[in-house]
């Protein structure tokens, strides 16, 4: 323990001593709060991901992409908007075959950048992450194509139009909640592998890349027949534009929240010290996966009650921020209640808030978990201080 850590004070949560600032380096918890379970389970007042937010507020970047550094969270964000201007434009230009490919791909690329620029790469190994992808987009393009395919040869039409009779008969409905468990069943497979994930954080980004190859794969079969043979050529703007926000934006982001929020619940080992208990901290999060995976059905429902295209759209828009509410919370649990270490408590500039603060699980300062960036960018961090540290030293004796 380091003389500064020393000279704090008794955390009311965890009973460790806790260094001069605003939370408790070892678990998180806010010095200035109650001693509620549920304050110290959720802590809403700073997201432990990036400590300026309140748990509250639906930001796509630091929910969706938890290791990003707050440096790289505007262009991410600026990825956002292109996408869904790009979904806008293509839809009002009726440019079909760019649309298309926006929406069966605009938001996966964005989630592949997030991985290679975050670092989680080098974290999970990459036949972990191929597994993923490969079970996602292998299973629900034989599920979309046989059941395009029995339905096509039950009504004598072809697969293109399988499609749209799917929608019609609300029948898709029901393929799709069965679809569902297929979903998430790859994520359950990549757990059974034996691997070298520890972290929680890391089964987010495997459980949401099992969805998100499940999604466009599945939109990719649904879509591109339609294309080739003209079926929606007739198709207005306002409907292109519906179709495009739904399967290029909403369903995908709900179906990462889905995946990732079983991702979390899988991979998660609760502290046996954590402040609000191990078991409660599980039950929250397994409340909040199924809530997830809840929302992720409402979207269809919506979709087969067939109201009117504003307020489908509003609806659509309101389950998916709910959705990444779910997400943050599920977040803030892990991050606050999972197993970790230490640190060796030298000093170490935080990623969130920028101060040199003590090596230990949490910025004493802003609260921002080190486990929020990537296994990479932690050990980067360390020897960038350790590197700096020897280059003062030399400097000195050099003088």
């Amino acid at each position: 323990m380091t003389d500064a850590e020393a000279a704090g004070r008794i955390c009311p949560a965890c009973g460790r001593d806790a260094p001069e600032g605003a939370f408790c380096a070892h678990c998180g918890a806010d010095l200035s709060a109650s001693g509620n379970h549920w304050a110290h389970l959720l802590r809403p007042k700073a997201f432990a991901v990036s400590s300026r937010e309140p748990l509250g507020l639906p930001l796509f970047t630091s929910s969706l992409f938890p290791h990003l550094p707050e440096s790289l969270r505007w262009p991410f964000r600026h990825g956002l908007f292109l996408v869904l201007a790009a979904l806008l434009v293509f839809s009002m230009l009726e440019w079909l075959a760019p649309l298309i490919v926006v929406t069966i791909l605009g938001v996966p690329l964005l989630f592949g950048l997030y991985v290679w620029q975050s670092g989680v790469f080098r974290d999970v190994s990459r036949r972990v992450l191929l597994l993923a992808v490969a079970l996602g987009a292998g299973i629900s393009a034989v599920w979309w194509l046989w059941t395009g395919s029995l339905l096509a040869r039950n009504y004598d039409i072809p697969i293109a139009a399988a499609s749209q009779l799917m929608h019609e008969l609300a029948f898709g409905l029901t393929i799709t909640l069965a679809g569902l468990v297929l979903m998430l069943l790859p994520v359950v497979l990549v757990k059974l592998v034996r691997s070298r994930v520890t972290e929680s954080l890391d089964g987010f980004v495997i459980g949401a890349a099992c969805a998100l190859s499940y999604s466009a794969a599945g939109t990719a079969v649904w879509l591109l027949p339609q294309f080739t043979l003209g079926l929606i050529d007739n198709y207005n703007r306002w409907l292109l534009l519906e179709e495009a926000y739904l399967y290029g934006f909403v369903e995908p982001v709900t179906a990462a929240v889905a995946g990732g929020l079983l991702g979390l619940l899988l991979w998660f080992r609760p502290a046996t010290g954590a402040p609000a208990g191990g078991r409660r901290a599980r039950a929250t999060l397994a409340a909040l996966t199924v809530l997830g995976i809840a929302l992720y059905i409402g979207i269809y429902l919506v979709d087969a009650a067939e109201t009117a295209r504003l307020t489908e759209i509003v609806a659509n828009t309101v389950l998916t921020v709910l959705s990444l509410l779910a997400l943050r919370a599920a977040v803030q649990v892990v991050l606050l209640s999972e197993e970790t270490s230490e640190g060796t408590g030298l000093p170490v500039v935080c990623e969130d808030c920028e101060r040199t603060v003590p090596d230990r699980p949490f910025c004493p300062g802003c609260g921002a978990a080190a486990r929020a960036t990537s296994r990479t960018t932690r050990a980067r961090r360390f020897e960038a201080h350790r590197d700096g540290e020897s280059s003062g030293l030399t400097a000195e004796r050099a003088s």
